[in-house]
This record gives C-alpha cells, structure tokens and sequence, in this order.
C-alpha cells in the first residue's frame, strides 16, 4: 500500500512538469499590483465626487427660552452630519462634505425649554 502512494505521487510530481522560465517572465510583466500604496496618480489629477458646501443657522432668529439650544443636521437618507449643541447667541456654521449631487439639507433645531417648540427646516447648499 506504500508503494502505491509513492507510485501515486511521483507520478503526480512528474505530470506537473517542468517551468518555462521564459513564459513566466512574460507573466510577470503583465501583472500588474492590486495595492493602492502601489497605485499613483498624476500630480494634476483630481477626485470631485464630493464637495464643501456651507451650512450655517442662526439659533437667535428662533426666540428660544431654553438655555441650551441642540441642533441636528442630516440629509433625506437619514445620514446625519452634525448632532449637538450650540450656542444660542451666535450663528452657528459649518463646512459639510456632500456628493455633488446633494442641494439640500435638513435640519432641526431644539431646546431644553418645555415652552420652545422643535423647528425642522430645509436649507437649500
């Protein structure tokens, strides 16, 4: 029963053959890396698939009782790119990083305050 595992793979090991060592340097040419450390591109190129786009808001305009005033700003899939508070004396802006197709962000703004009312607006980028 030895032998035959034996017969078996030297059989096996002689099928394999030898190698070509001329074919395998043409293959090795022709690869090309799958690492992105490895991929470069030219010093002019540019990637616009996102773009900065200002959102501010003006916590004052609203006339809240509350003293801390929360704001949440998301757009109509439900992502959500700001969510805390800010102060209710100032304007509040940021930069956002939206898909160039993205004009428009939802917000809504809210206090502490049982007296104020939540405000949901639409703010046109």
């Amino acid at each position: 029963m030895r032998y035959f595992y034996i017969l078996v793979i030297a059989s096996f090991i002689v099928g394999c053959g030898g190698s070509d060592d001329n074919n395998n340097t043409n293959m090795a040419e022709e690869l090309t890396s799958s690492l992105l450390s490895e991929q470069f591109a030219p010093g002019n190129a540019q990637f616009s698939n996102f773009e900065n786009k200002p959102f501010s808001v003006d916590p004052q305009s609203f006339n809240f009782d509350g003293n801390n005033v929360y704001l949440k700003v998301y757009d109509t899939d439900g992502n959500v790119f700001y969510l805390g508070r800010i102060n209710k004396d100032a304007l509040f802006s940021i930069e956002l990083v939206l898909p160039n197709s993205d004009s428009i962000v939802a917000y809504d703004i809210f206090t502490d305050s049982a007296n104020d009312l939540s405000i949901s607006g639409d703010f046109v980028l």
